[in-house]
């Protein structure tokens, strides 16, 4: 608080008196990449004080003081997309580098970059891999360029009808592609 100190002299006739200034103090708080879920708070900092990555501080939880750090938040992979923790941003997007002063309140809210997945599509001939073809996700790659042989017995004749991952339509027929879309990890049996 601001204010005043006054101090007397008890065996003296002096008065001393001193001002308090007032301590600011403030909250810096962390987000979720939404900008909304709030994820940590450090809440009564004091204006000047260094956050660091490494920034510890404590809060009371079940009437118990417990020591908090600055975490690293995660995102789900999903199949488009590995996502990586790429730092704190204000609300504006500008960056945030550690470590900085406080010098007022705090909005921060975590960055990803993203990375597209890749993907195998293996061709396979009675067991045997003839052909594979690595992609990222949503390339579009055709059938390899040689149709599997099989050579005819007395008895019977074979015909390469085409290449299919065990996919069937609604009459249980199986779906033969031409082109396949790589959206994950497949193998195409002839």
């Amino acid at each position: 608080k601001e204010g005043q100190i006054t101090y007397e002299c008890q065996t003296c006739d002096e008065t001393k008196v001193e001002k308090i200034a007032k301590v600011e103090k403030y909250t810096v708080t962390f987000y979720g990449e939404d900008g909304t879920t709030k994820l940590f708070e450090i809440s009564e900092v004091v204006k000047g004080t260094t956050i660091t990555k490494d920034y510890k501080w404590t809060v009371k939880e079940n009437e118990a003081d417990v020591e908090k750090t600055i975490v690293e938040p995660e995102k789900e992979d999903d199949n488009e997309y590995n996502y990586t923790f790429a730092g704190w941003a204000d609300p504006s997007g500008k960056a945030v580098r550690f470590p900085f002063d406080v010098t007022g309140n705090v909005s921060l809210k975590a960055t990803f970059t993203e990375t597209k997945r890749i993907y195998t599509h293996k061709f396979v001939v009675e067991g045997e891999v003839v052909a594979t073809i690595v992609g990222t996700y949503g390339d579009i790659n055709k059938k390899p360029n040689e149709t599997p042989k099989k050579e005819a017995t007395t008895l019977e004749t074979y015909t390469f009808l085409g290449w299919t991952d065990g996919t069937v339509d609604d009459e249980d027929n199986v779906v033969y592609e031409e082109k396949f879309k790589m959206t994950d990890d497949k193998t195409f049996d002839a």
